[in-house]
């Protein structure tokens, strides 16, 4: 079983009106087993702390990577 972990994270770039926020809010449910909170931040960034399985928080990271890079 994995342990489980917190990650702060921040993405920074065009990430604010675009629905980065929300996109990363829906993918932590459909991940499921965490729990955490995301923001747009005052500085244009996107800021969040999520906590769950180490694999769960792999896949989300993941998934921000790929969604920011397009």
């Amino acid at each position: 079983m994995d342990s489980v972990r917190r990650i702060a994270f921040e993405v920074q770039g065009r990430v604010q009106g675009v629905g980065f926020r929300r996109f990363i809010e829906r993918k932590a449910l459909s991940i499921g087993d965490m729990s955490g909170w995301v923001l747009n931040a005052k500085n244009g960034a996107v800021k969040g702390e999520a906590q769950g399985a180490v694999h769960n928080l792999e896949r989300l990271i993941e998934a921000m990577k790929c969604k920011r890079s397009r």
